[in-house]
């Protein structure tokens, strides 16, 4: 047998073996993907908080969810996570100004209109910044979103207790239409 026809021949074999991807996520991941996103933000929020979010990575995943942590994230990355077809839920955690507006990793802020056009399955969005009650109303959203978010000042230790509070297991459930 010449090697070209040995290599058709895997080819051919590889090629005849198929596997449902869609299928293995689904089973894997039934509540689809789970984004935590960290902007800009002055404190290494790592070294405080890694062993508290640990525990809540673990908690998502248990109950079915993929996580995807990005401690720098980017406008390009908030919004593939916006628009993913599989993204159930968001935390968007930076600094946010008086206005409502929200920055990213660069200290770029977040453009007006990155939350209008999400992904069919996003159904709970949480803004861990300063001055919520006006990121809320800055930035606009398709109605059937829930929002979560603070007034005034907040900080990462806010955000800690609403994620380890009955609350939070409440309003993701609701949000995507599960008892967690």
């Amino acid at each position: 047998m010449k090697l070209s026809s040995a290599i058709r021949l895997i080819l051919f074999s590889f090629s005849s073996f198929s596997v449902d991807y869609g299928e293995i996520y689904q089973d894997s991941y039934p509540n689809v993907d789970f984004y935590f996103l960290i902007g800009n933000l002055d404190d290494d929020w790592e070294k405080k908080e890694f062993n508290r979010f640990s525990g809540i990575e673990d908690w998502l995943t248990k109950k079915g969810f993929r996580v995807i942590i990005n401690k720098n994230a980017n406008e390009a990355q908030l919004l593939e996570a916006v628009s993913n077809p599989n993204t159930s839920a968001i935390i968007w955690s930076s600094h946010g100004n008086k206005q409502g507006v929200i920055f990213c990793d660069n200290k770029q802020p977040v453009p007006q209109d990155i939350f209008e056009e999400p992904g069919e399955r996003l159904k709970l969005l949480i803004y861990s910044n300063c001055n919520g009650e006006m990121t809320v109303q800055y930035y606009n959203s398709p109605p059937g979103i829930k929002r979560i978010y603070w007034d005034g000042e907040t900080t990462t230790k806010g955000l800690f207790n609403y994620l380890y509070s009955e609350r939070f297991d409440k309003h993701l459930g609701d949000a995507i239409g599960v008892k967690l």
